[in-house]
Order: C-alpha cells, then sequence, then structure tokens
C-alpha cells in the first residue's frame, strides 16, 4: 500500500464515521457522558483530510496526516487517534507498507495512543487498538498481503468491541460498547472497503462536519467539572510529554494528552481553566483554546427551561451562580497580550492579569468573533425556539455587531434579537436579570425586546477609581490628561451617558471626596426615582466595596441582588482598587 492508496483508504473510513456519527454520540458514557465521541472523531478526521498533503510515500503521507491529526484533534477519542496516527508515522517505511511493515508501524501507533492518556482504561479505544496489534502479530505470519490481513481482521475487531460492554461496569449498566473503540472500528470498516475498491465521497464528509461543528456536549449528569478546555500549544522545544502531564494532572479529569516535536495538543476537564493556562504557557505558545460551560449544556439539554434563550458577553458581570439560576448564557470576550488573546474569565484570571500589566507586553481587548456568537445561538438553537442577545454598549465595543452578525447568519433557523443595552459592567447585568425575568414570566418575543428596550433606558452605573493609570494606558484617557489628573491627584467617578459612551460626571480630588460624591448621587437617585434593584462588583479591594456595599443598603434600604468580582476585561479598563454600582430605576431622570 503507497501513501496515496493509504489516503484515499482513510477517507473512506472517515466517511464511515460521519455515517455513524449520531450513534456514536448515544453511546458515549465513558469516561464522561457527553454524548460528542462522534462529533470528536468526524472532527478530527475531517482537518486530517483537508491539511494532508498525501503523496507515493507511506512515510511522508503519515507525517503529514499525524501533524493533520494533532491539528484538528478534539475530545478523549480524537486526541487518542491522533496520538495512534503519529505513531503510525514514526515507524513506516519511506515506500509503501507491507504485511511486515504495517505490523512494525502499528506497535508504535498503539504504544503511542497508550502514552496519550494519563490513567489508561481497559474496555475503551486503547483496547481495540492493542487487539488489533495481537491479531496482526498473530496472523502474520499466515497471510499474503496486506489487504488479506486487514479484510480478515474485521470479525476479530467487532467482537473486541464487543467485549467493551462487560469490561466497564459503567457500559454494562447502560447496556452499551464503548464509543471510541465503536469509531475506530467503524473507521476500520470504512478503511477497508476504500482498499477494496470504495470511492470517498467528502461532500458527505464535509456535510457530517458541519453538523457536529456546534453540537454542544450531551451530558446525561450533572459534571463534576464545570469546563471542557482544548488547547494547542506549538512548542519551544523538545517537550517532556510526561513531565507535562504529570504538571497538570491534579487540575482535573478527563486528560487526554498528545504531541509531535513542534506541537502539543491537550484535552481536560477542570472547574478552573485559568490554572490550566498559567502552567501550560511556559511550553509554548497557545495557537488555539476553547472552553465549553458544560454545566450550562447540561442545564439546557435536561432541565425544564423557558422556550426562549438569554445570551450577554463577559463585561456584563454577572457570577456564575446567577447565570445558571437564570439560564443566563454568556460569550467571553478576547483579552490580547501581545499578540496572544485570552479568554476573559475563563484563561485568564486577576493574578495572571496583574503579572501582564507590570511586563512588557502591550495589553488590550477586543470583542467576540461573530463566529464565536454563532457557535453559541447555534447549540441554543438545538433546545430554544428564540434567542436574545444583549450586548455591552455598542459606544464602548464592537461586541454588538459580532451579536448583529451572528443572528443575520441564524435568520433561516429561529428567530434572534440584538439588545444593546447601552451600559457596562453590573449595569448590564441588571437589565440582563430583568430580561431573564421576563423569560421566566413566559412572555412573548416581541414584548421581552420592548421592555427591555425601557429597561436600559432606566439602567445606570457609577464606577469609583482609585487610579486612571490603566484609563490612560488603555487609551480611554490620554497621556497629556492623566499626567495633569495624577498630579492633583484626581479620581473621577465614571459612568455612561445616555449615547452609550463613557463619561465622567464628578472630577474628585482624592478617594474620600469620590467616595462621598457616589454617596451623594446614589441619594439623588433614589429621592427623585426609587431604585427597585442593584448589584455590586468590585477589582480586588474588600475595605471598599465594604464602604459601597453599607452605604448603598443604608441610602436604598435592601441589598444588593449580588457581588461579583470584575472580569479582567473590566480590570484592565478600571484598574485595581475599583468599585462599582449598577442600578435600575422606576424611570430614570436627569440630575440637576
Amino acid at each position: 500500500m503507497d501513501g496515496l492508496t493509504l489516503f484515499n483508504c482513510f477517507c473512506t473510513g472517515a466517511e464511515e464515521v460521519g455515517n455513524q456519527r449520531q450513534l456514536l454520540n448515544q453511546i458515549n458514557v465513558f469516561p464522561v457522558a457527553d454524548g460528542d465521541t462522534g462529533n470528536n472523531l468526524i472532527h478530527t478526521m475531517k482537518t486530517v483530510v483537508q491539511r494532508s498533503k498525501p503523496v507515493s510515500s507511506v512515510m511522508e503521507t503519515l507525517q503529514s496526516m499525524g501533524s493533520a491529526a494533532l491539528y484538528g484533534a478534539r475530545g478523549n477519542s480524537g486526541l487518542i487517534f491522533a496520538q495512534f496516527i503519529i505513531g503510525l508515522s514514526q515507524d513506516s517505511p519511506a515506500s509503501e507498507w507491507t504485511p511486515q511493515s504495517f505490523v512494525s508501524s502499528l506497535e508504535k501507533g498503539a504504544s503511542q495512543a497508550y502514552t496519550a492518556v494519563q490513567t489508561p482504561v481497559e474496555g475503551t479505544i486503547l483496547s481495540v487498538i492493542r487487539g488489533f496489534l495481537e491479531y496482526c502479530k498473530e496472523n502474520l505470519p499466515s497471510v499474503d498481503s496486506l489487504k488479506t490481513l486487514l479484510v480478515n481482521s474485521l470479525p476479530h475487531l467487532d467482537a473486541l468491541v464487543d467485549q467493551t460492554q462487560s469490561q466497564m461496569k459503567v457500559l454494562r449498566d447502560a447496556r452499551t460498547v464503548d464509543a471510541g473503540a465503536k469509531g475506530f472500528v467503524t473507521f476500520l470498516h470504512g478503511f477497508v472497503q476504500g482498499l477494496l475498491g470504495r470511492l470517498p465521497h467528502l461532500e458527505g464528509l464535509q456535510a457530517s462536519a458541519q453538523q457536529e461543528l456546534a453540537a454542544p456536549h450531551l451530558l446525561t449528569e450533572r459534571p463534576v467539572q464545570r469546563y471542557c478546555t482544548e488547547f494547542m500549544l506549538q512548542t519551544h522545544k523538545k517537550t517532556d510529554l510526561s513531565a507535562l502531564r504529570a504538571d497538570l494532572a491534579d487540575l482535573g479529569d478527563s486528560f487526554v494528552l498528545g504531541g509531535n516535536q513542534n506541537f502539543i495538543r491537550l484535552h481536560l476537564h477542570t472547574n478552573t481553566p485559568w490554572e490550566l493556562t498559567k502552567r501550560i504557557r511556559s511550553y509554548g505558545n497557545i495557537l488555539e483554546q476553547k472552553v465549553d460551560d458544560m454545566c450550562m449544556e447540561y442545564l439546557d439539554a435536561h432541565l425544564a427551561h423557558p422556550k426562549i434563550a438569554l445570551v450577554v458577553d463577559s463585561m456584563s458581570d454577572l457570577p456564575v451562580h446567577i447565570r445558571e439560576h437564570y439560564g443566563i448564557h454568556q460569550v467571553p470576550m478576547n483579552l490580547m497580550v501581545g499578540e496572544q488573546a485570552f479568554l476573559d474569565d475563563l484563561t485568564i484570571d486577576h493574578e495572571m492579569l496583574k503579572e501582564e500589566i507590570n511586563g512588557q507586553e502591550k495589553l488590550s481587548t477586543s470583542q467576540p468573533s461573530p463566529a464565536m456568537v454563532q457557535e453559541m445561538f447555534t447549540k441554543l438553537a438545538e433546545h430554544y425556539q428564540a434567542i436574545i442577545g444583549l450586548t455591552v454598549s455598542s459606544g464602548l465595543s464592537g461586541t454588538y455587531n459580532s451579536f448583529v452578525t451572528a443572528a443575520e447568519n441564524m435568520k433561516d433557523r429561529l428567530p434572534v434579537r440584538i439588545v444593546d443595552s447601552m451600559q457596562n459592567s453590573s449595569a448590564v447585568g441588571m437589565v440582563a436579570v430583568s430580561i431573564a425575568k421576563d423569560i421566566q414570566a413566559g412572555l412573548e418575543l416581541d414584548e421581552i425586546c420592548c421592555r427591555a428596550e425601557e429597561t436600559r433606558k432606566n439602567a445606570t452605573i457609577y464606577v469609583s477609581l482609585t487610579s486612571i493609570d490603566n484609563m490612560v494606558r488603555s487609551g480611554r484617557i490620554s497621556k497629556p490628561f492623566g499626567k495633569v489628573a495624577n498630579f492633583v491627584r484626581l479620581k473621577p467617578l465614571i459612568s455612561i451617558d445616555e449615547n452609550g459612551k463613557g463619561s465622567i460626571p464628578v472630577k474628585s480630588l482624592g478617594v474620600r471626596q469620590n467616595q462621598a460624591q457616589l454617596e451623594n448621587l446614589l441619594r439623588s437617585h433614589h429621592q427623585f426615582s426609587p431604585i427597585t434593584s442593584y448589584s455590586l462588583s468590585y477589582a480586588d479591594d474588600t475595605a471598599r466595596l465594604e464602604w459601597l456595599k453599607e452605604a448603598a443598603e443604608k441610602i436604598i434600604g435592601f441589598p444588593p441582588a449580588f457581588i461579583h468580582k470584575i472580569s479582567p476585561v473590566l480590570l484592565l479598563l478600571a484598574g485595581s482598587g475599583s468599585v462599582a454600582i449598577g442600578f435600575l430605576q422606576q424611570k430614570k431622570g436627569t440630575l440637576k
């Protein structure tokens, strides 16, 4: 078998997995019942088909396929499969596979697949790969061609898949076989069909890959770890994968790691993706990062919920427990450290940002891409009849435009309405909670959106700063003005005007005057028209938070709906020591 034949057979194998994608998703119960094995395998194989450069040499073709598989690997099964391909390439002939050289390659592939998993478990794809190797070694002397060896192996492989049900309790309880093992053998069936003359139909493979693109994890129980994370690194130097595995092992479960001399791909379920980011940065440059909130996906799929979904961006400053209670989904902003992007409040936290602020890299923020927003909308379309998107003010960010573009791309599938909050931070969060309550009350889409337009008009935010250095650094305030302001100890209150732009309604000299003026503003607002709900957010100064909490409760008469530590993007803009209050009034007016 030469490299071109190998690649064509790979395509028919991938096509067969695409045909069985939904079945593989349905029977996926190990290591986590997240229903995505078919999605992960087809995504990995699709990338191999698209990015590989097949030539007549088996070795060169496998090397190209291994790099492509690592680039596109997704999930446990996809990464194990990628490591298997990389292993095949490490002991392959320059020209073509004979039965003998194929078995040598297979031995290396099996070994490499086992190294991908922190704790290999029998009754999985690994067991079937090892069983495939054992069968081929045992039967090698009795065959005259590689085709005969592979065709004859299929009944044995089917039996190995059936045996997985008895090898793990979770599979026995679910009365099913292991999805990864089933997917691997399904691929081999298609591979052999290609060897027997079947031609691949890549249009069908592409259609299957498009179906999996935004598919959520089909969880059957609430996950212990909240986030499903995937990263791809370009390494600085040759990396000891065992050392990296040991360095990350305490951060979660479902840990799979693979790589070659240039790249590393990892998959981990964790509650602290920002801690994962800190640890892996020393090993290489992050090329790709993906973080899915599996708890929200579980709630969408298994708990009763309204027919309308609400999506916000991470500048809404909503705590996780509030988003989960009201069913509010969130798309992260991007925080740029030099040319490296991080996902706001997911792959970067306050500690990491403060270290970067003290460094030499340029820091900036950017809105989520329309593709990222559309991916969220597409997932939600599986469970909801309509979607409302609420964004930070369009006068502050291009996020509103990204949401609008994504909504336009979804118009043939379900109604998506985008509301410009004309606000920032806690004030956006308060508008979001108001919309969520209307959704839970069962109001219709048009009425909810009309009420949201009124609610945003009655929203206000005040941000009390102890320093304007971050606003100067981000370009919100000019450097000349910043020098003068620092000289006179200016501590401004920041708000949002009626056009959704940042404003400085009060210029205070010193922190004490700043705090006194904020209390006066709250008192005046509440006297003009009662404040009906409010929330507080803070950067890191708990003493200032306690002052604002006590002052607000004394003036308004009841505690905040919630308190939240601002996201890293807002910390970059507002700076250390900042506190904020966002509130809704019965009717907002202009204060004298």
